[in-house]
């Protein structure tokens, strides 16, 4: 349990792996993830995971909310997995959702769990999930629960660099998978002001985004000359081109960028967040290049029944899967002190 004592790191030889299994994704696209073959391959991995996430059962369907009794059956089915599962040589951590009783967070608890996944439920709008997040927690203090000493949370699917901060000293740790789709469709974050300019101190109130593609014709209101200040300023100056009024980057230095983003959230939250995707251009960038600490691995998207896919983001210098040769060295400013010392663009 010592590594969840130490404070947010922003590089570090091996990553802190975390797999998911995949259940969400999976229901939502209609298909199953087999549970034996999921704990086979927690055994085949266990010796470069954190943590991993357990098979947790989706009640009702998509497109609509579940009944009260699909969400206790779901509940009692979840259960029945997690206590499988956590007899395996991984520690596996359940899933409380926001449709379930808070007397199975209770019991989850009462198993003698440690670190649990907080998983909000996307059909609700951001407020009302976030909302329910900070409930949650506050619930647990309230009940003399010592969040980050001895019991951790883990936000599935939350990143959302305004409100993490909120969370200080209750969620240990979050993911999504939106840092890697801003990537992927070649989209540069940056940290906005409250006054709408791009922010070049730690302090910032949401983030903007801006297409830094080739291809394609995107009209956004945003400055080249204010994004390439920005770039200088984390210490990307070399690593994009402009082309008129666009700036260009290839997705490994647009990756770098971007993970600057959420080195500073953690900066500002003291929540580790996790990068979670499959596109192992980004992943490879991140883990190999960036030496990126905090990685979540899908196991719904693997294929392979060796271990090699994790295996390859544990130990860095290990080629991944459909790469290219080596991409190129890019890694932006990791001291988050100093990281926007530059003055603002009037």
């Amino acid at each position: 349990m010592s590594v969840f004592l130490r404070p947010v790191e922003h590089t570090n030889a091996h990553p802190y792996l975390i797999l998911d299994s995949g259940a969400y994704s999976a229901w939502k696209s209609g298909k199953v993830v087999d549970l034996a073959a999921y704990e086979a391959y927690l055994r085949t991995v266990k010796d470069y995971l954190l943590t991993a996430v357990t098979l947790d059962t989706i009640p009702g369907a998509a497109g609509r909310f579940a009944t009260d009794h699909e969400n206790e059956a779901a509940c009692i089915a979840s259960f029945k997995i997690w206590k499988r599962l956590r007899a395996g040589p991984v520690p596996v951590f359940p899933v409380f959702h926001q449709s379930d009783h808070k007397r199975w967070l209770w019991r989850y608890l009462e198993e003698g769990a440690t670190y649990i996944g907080i998983s909000p439920t996307d059909s609700f709008p951001a407020d009302v999930r976030q909302h329910w997040l900070i409930t949650v927690h506050q619930h647990l203090l309230d009940n003399g629960v010592k969040l980050n000493r001895e019991v951790f949370t883990h936000a599935l699917g939350v990143f959302a660099p305004s409100f993490l901060p909120k969370m200080r000293g209750m969620v240990w740790s979050a993911d999504a998978s939106s840092l890697m789709q801003w990537c992927t469709t070649r989209r540069l974050a940056f940290p906005l002001r409250h006054d709408g300019k791009i922010s070049h101190t730690a302090e910032f109130e949401s983030i903007a985004r801006v297409y830094v593609g080739e291809r394609g014709h995107h009209h956004d209101s945003v400055d080249a000359g204010a994004v390439e200040h920005y770039l200088h300023a984390i210490g990307m100056g070399d690593h994009y081109r402009r082309v008129g009024e666009r700036i260009v980057m290839d997705i490994y230095a647009l990756t770098a960028a971007n993970l600057r983003i959420a080195n500073l959230v953690m900066a500002l939250s003291g929540v580790r967040c996790f990068l979670a995707g499959s596109d192992q251009r980004v992943m490879r960038q991140a883990a190999v290049e960036g030496q990126y600490p905090y990685l979540l691995a899908t196991y719904a998207s693997i294929t392979e029944k060796a271990g090699s896919t994790i295996e390859r983001l544990y130990h860095r210098n290990l080629k991944l899967p459909g790469s290219r040769g080596r991409p190129p060295t890019v890694i932006a400013q990791t001291n988050t002190r100093g990281l926007f010392d530059l003055p603002p663009t009037s």
